[in-house]
């Protein structure tokens, strides 16, 4: 018989895109992230709208952040991609 898992699959990706936004948010507060200052709304406003590949922003993403900025609001695009192919997965295996 198979074994229930005592992690429901919804609240794993509730909780990755939760730590995805958080760190996203983090990194894009480093002084490395932005060539000028911005404020937490936009640095916000950018990684929600990146983890949930919107690609919304509020500020011009080439000329406000940096290269270092770029990559890590690539890198939450990726992430958040790969959490609808992995709902899809822990749904079926569920």
């Amino acid at each position: 018989m198979k074994q229930k898992s005592p992690i429901n699959p919804a609240k794993v990706i509730v909780l990755a895109y939760i730590v995805y936004a958080a760190l996203g948010f983090f990194l894009l507060l480093l002084p490395i992230s932005q060539k000028v200052p911005i404020s937490l709304v936009d640095n916000f406003f950018t990684t929600i709208s990146a983890v949930s590949t919107t690609g919304l922003t509020t500020v011009d993403v080439g000329h406000v952040y940096t290269f270092f900025g770029q990559i890590v609001i690539l890198l939450i695009m990726q992430a958040g991609c790969v959490g609808y192919m992995t709902f899809n997965t822990f749904v079926v295996l569920a």
